[in-house]
């Protein structure tokens, strides 16, 4: 249970830097 809630928290992470990258490339056209 301890591995999901690390690994869930963790893709999370990855999909909200995702989301801060595409939205800085916006930004920059």
């Amino acid at each position: 249970a301890e591995a999901d809630r690390i690994s869930r928290e963790i893709q999370q992470k990855r999909e909200k830097e995702n989301r801060e990258s595409e939205w800085e490339i916006k930004k920059k056209l």
